[in-house]
């Protein structure tokens, strides 16, 4: 599946028994990425979903704290899991 536009999305971040959760730390996906949907459950009250995506499709917003801790996870030509808005990956 693929995104259309800029869309925003969230960092994982390893909180409860190493499960991964979104953070506060905002990117953009870019657009005509190619995303996987992950069968994860969780994510904030904003009913965010996890994705895979490649760490070449995400923009830093703002550079903060969490995100130069996180800059790990943008570099490099691996893939990465970000939060999204549910409509994204509505069927």
């Amino acid at each position: 599946m693929r995104n259309s536009k800029y869309t925003k999305c969230y960092l994982s971040e390893v909180g409860h028994k190493n499960f991964m959760y979104p953070s506060d730390s905002i990117v953009l996906l870019a657009p005509d990425c190619e995303i996987t949907a992950l069968p994860w459950v969780g994510g904030h009250a904003d009913r965010l979903k996890p994705i895979k995506v490649l760490k070449s499709c995400l923009l830093p917003v703002k550079v903060n704290e969490n995100v130069k801790q996180s800059s790990s996870l943008l570099k490099g030509n691996g893939y990465t899991v970000v939060w999204v808005s549910e409509e994204l990956i509505a069927p």
